[in-house]
């Protein structure tokens, strides 16, 4: 549901205007007259800020108190984003009756237009920077003019000093006029009670009765005054000891950085000495390689010539028993000529002459039988040194491989460990600049703080001053206005 806005005349709107502070805040001044008959407490009243579907509610500060001329006024401490968008619309909430419209703030900037008397506004929408403080900080740092828009922005913190210092003074002045106003009523006050002789021991006590009155309000200020300033001096020490400890935090920073890039540059030189060696590793995994194809070759050539004696063995065995079953034959005809010996005796001559070739036949057979053996038995000995030399050029194969295997894993596994270790190091110097970055953020911001908390301990410090000069103003006033009664009275007696 909507809520009912009040669009009369129930308020006049005197100045609307905001002069910006330290940051990103400034200070809203409204004032004004309510209608005939109606008013508001500046405590009760709330500032509403729409922008689109998003209200804000801002509650005032501290009431001044009230200048002289019936002018109702009441301050508040809005962000400049909220004040720089077009969207906004502004309401005066008040707890006995409908929201007040009210027209779109101005920003003051202390000089005097043209043609008139009063301060020049400025529309601060005209000109108006609608990117966060964030964004322009971070736009500053990542830019080549990062340093002159710094240099610029500080000279524009001046400015707005400047101009906020130029309020602070309108407003102590118009103070000042009000005391002024003050003093006069007291000389008319003076006047009546030479004209009216009757009236003056009256005017004389309620005169002394709101002079104690002010007197009390005046020294509570001033104690307040000074305590603010007190609390200003509390903030601004505990603003320099918060510096003091990002200045250690950052310096700490600085030097884990330094540390992490040293432990990088070392991680650099081991993985560079981790790939020399898996270099040089996998160079005599190639000689590895190399000699084991010569061993392979090798072998095949024993192979062959096992091969080949083998065969020649096979021969000789095939020869052996052809010579055997001759021998065989032999013997069989031998106990065939001697079973005929018997029955053909009359053949001796004949027979022995055969029997003789037969022993010769006999004998050379047996001789080639043991050469057979001896080249059979040559023939085995070299097919098993060939074969042992086969197996001992395979375990030489293997144990190569296998030590190719086992450096080629551990230049590898070293390798990893060193781009691990690499990567952590380099985290770290991310993780340390960041922290830098961190601390010098924070130091920042804890010398704006300072500054802040200085400049709020002056204000409260001249306050202090021009509010104890008031009051012996006022005092010297008072005492003055005691004196010419005290005169009157002698002269009327």
């Amino acid at each position: 549901m909507t809520p009912q806005i009040d669009t009369s005349d129930s308020f006049e709107v005197e100045r609307f205007d905001f002069v910006p502070t330290t940051g990103d805040l400034a200070l809203l001044r409204l004032g004004g007259h309510w209608a005939a008959g109606g008013t508001a407490p500046v405590s009760a009243v709330v500032l509403v800020v729409s922008r689109g579907n998003e209200r804000e509610r801002v509650s005032p500060l501290p009431d001044p108190g009230r200048p002289a001329g019936g002018v109702w006024q009441a301050a508040f401490a809005m962000r400049l984003d909220a004040l720089e968008d077009a969207r906004a619309a502004y309401f005066l909430e008040r707890p006995d009756g409908p929201p007040v419209a009210l027209p779109a703030p101005v920003e003051w900037t202390g000089e005097t237009a043209a043609g008139s008397g009063r301060p020049e506004l400025v529309e601060r929408r005209s000109v108006a920077d609608r990117r966060s403080g964030r964004d322009r900080r971070s736009q500053d740092l990542g830019s080549p003019e990062g340093p002159e828009r710094r240099r610029r922005d500080r000279r524009g913190e001046g400015d707005r000093r400047r101009r906020r210092s130029a309020a602070e003074l309108e407003a102590y002045s118009r103070r000042v006029a009000d005391l002024t106003t003050r003093a006069e009523a007291i000389e008319g006050e003076r006047a009546a009670l030479e004209a009216e002789r009757a009236a003056l021991r009256a005017e004389l006590a309620r005169h002394r009765q709101a002079s104690g009155h002010a007197a009390r309000a005046w020294a509570g200020a001033l104690a307040e005054e000074r305590d603010r300033a007190q609390a200003a001096d509390e903030r601004a020490d505990a603003a320099e000891e918060r510096a003091q400890a990002a200045d250690e935090r950052a310096d700490a920073a600085e030097e884990r950085a330094q540390a992490a890039d040293e432990r990088a540059d070392a991680a650099e030189e081991r993985a560079q000495a981790a790939d020399e060696r898996a270099d040089a590793a996998d160079e005599r995994t190639d000689a590895a390689h190399e000699h084991a194809q010569a061993a392979r070759s090798l072998s095949d050539a024993q192979r062959q010539q096992a091969d080949a004696a083998q065969q020649r063995v096979a021969a000789a065995e095939r020869r052996a028993e052809d010579l055997v079953a001759l021998l065989l034959r032999s013997r069989a005809e031998t106990q065939e000529l001697q079973r005929a010996r018997a029955r053909d005796a009359e053949d001796a001559d004949g027979r022995r002459t055969v029997e003789a070739s037969l022993r010769e036949e006999i004998d050379a057979l047996q001789s080639q039988v043991a050469k057979l053996g001896d080249e059979l038995a040559l023939a085995r000995a070299g097919r098993e040194q060939a074969d042992r030399v086969a197996i001992e050029r395979e375990r030489s194969h293997e144990r190569l491989s296998a030590q190719f295997e086992g450096h080629r894993a551990q230049a590898e596994g070293q390798a990893a460990r060193l781009v691990s270790q690499l990567k952590d190091q380099r985290k770290e110097a991310v993780d340390a600049a960041a922290r830098a970055d961190a601390a010098q953020a924070d130091q920042e911001s804890m010398a704006r703080e300072l500054a802040q908390a200085a400049l709020e301990r002056d204000r409260a410090r001249e306050a202090g001053v021009a509010a104890e000069d008031q009051l012996g103003q006022h005092q010297t006033a008072v005492a003055a206005a005691r004196t010419e009664v005290d005169e009157l009275r002698r002269s009327m007696q």
